[in-house]
């Protein structure tokens, strides 16, 4: 087995819109690296060059020492799961099932004992003589990444694969997901708009914006120091709060100082920040808490029930920001709050460059 590695890959589409930006990724044997993003930022392009259903306008595509690049698609060694379950309609499950193995040459009898043995693993085995229009959405998803696993290839590719399955069965599914990535040593790239699928299945994520790579990381990583305000704000539910500011030398301490918010620095803070003038601080709304002397204060506008908690949205002249907390508070909108935080879980951020410049260690 070997890594799938993409360099300086570009992509522009007829008219000039550009949908990936010198794109460089490593994914290694058997990991799996999810990809989150707003619409349109080049998502599914991307699988769509590696699968050499598109061609990149420059770049290279590599699986190992192998260059992609100009190989037909059947010819590429990929295992592809859509959104969309693309089972053909007039072969039972086990017949699409499969189908690859059939284009290439294996016997019915070497294939039909495949078949039942994926099937055996995704829990449809049932359902191996039923057509596709006889079972579920969920049980659609599930043969058709039984085909995909039935090929054996050397790259899985995953395109929104449960973004159309109820709560239920994305569950069902995302487990045979998770199953297959244990057990299989062949890179993959999968991409959702659901986060909760990102950070549960990604050995790393990679958050895309406008074609250009945000951050690529552990969930963990992610989570924690967001590289860029983009990250910070698309990453989380809500995204992060994030505060403009000045950073003043008051007496013998260093404060941020804000309409909404203003604190003292920590030592370790104070000399990252140390030259700064205006940054923004980034406070993840799960890290406030209501405390009647807490630096963060507004009035509740919206009050959103997630037990066993609940999310706030305050305001505090034009600055909004949100609050999730972990148990159910009796409070109304209209009302006035004051929040407190652990300083040592800020983050700053440059005003212009939107990057990462100072956290804890």
């Amino acid at each position: 087995m070997s890594a799938l590695i993409l360099k300086n890959i570009s992509k522009i589409f007829p008219g000039g819109t550009q949908a990936l930006r010198d794109f460089n990724l490593r994914v290694e044997e058997g990991e799996l690296v999810a990809i989150v993003g707003p619409s349109g930022c080049g998502k599914s392009t991307l699988l769509r060059i590696v699968a050499g259903l598109d061609e990149a306008s420059s770049g290279t595509v590599h699986l190992g020492d192998r260059t992609l690049d100009g190989l037909h698609p059947k010819s590429r060694d990929v295992g592809m799961v859509f959104q969309s379950y693309t089972l053909l309609p007039h072969l039972t499950v086990g017949e699409n099932m499969a189908f690859g193995l059939k284009m290439r040459g294996i016997s019915k009898k070497e294939r039909t004992l495949k078949a039942v043995e994926t099937a055996r693993l995704l829990g449809i085995a049932n359902l191996l003589e039923r057509l596709p229009s006889e079972i579920s959405g969920g049980e659609r998803q599930r043969a058709a990444l039984g085909r995909a696993i039935l090929r054996q290839p050397g790259i899985y590719l995953f395109d929104e694969p449960l973004s159309s399955l109820d709560a239920q069965m994305r569950l069902q599914v995302r487990v045979e997901i998770q199953k297959l990535h244990q057990r299989s040593p062949v890179p993959m790239l999968y991409v959702t708009h659901d986060q909760s699928e990102a950070l549960t299945l990604g050995d790393r994520v990679m958050v895309l914006h406008q074609g250009r790579i945000q951050q690529v990381a552990p969930p963990e990583e992610i989570i924690r120091r967001p590289a860029n305000t983009f990250t910070a704000s698309f990453i989380g539910s809500p995204g992060m709060n994030l505060v403009r500011g000045r950073i003043e030398t008051v007496e013998n301490s260093v404060r941020f100082v804000s309409p909404c918010l203003n604190f003292n620095l920590l030592p370790d803070q104070a000399a990252v920040l140390r030259g700064c003038h205006e940054v923004l601080a980034g406070v993840r709304p799960e890290h406030l808490s209501p405390d009647v002397n807490g630096a963060f204060r507004g009035e509740v506008t919206v009050v959103e029930r997630q037990p066993p908690g609940c999310c706030l949205y305050l305001k505090n002249g034009n600055i909004l920001f949100a609050v999730r907390t972990h148990e159910a508070l009796s409070v109304r909108t209209g009302e006035t709050m004051s929040f407190g935080f652990d300083r040592t879980k800020v983050l700053f951020y440059g005003t212009e460059s939107g990057e990462l410049i100072g956290s804890p260690a």
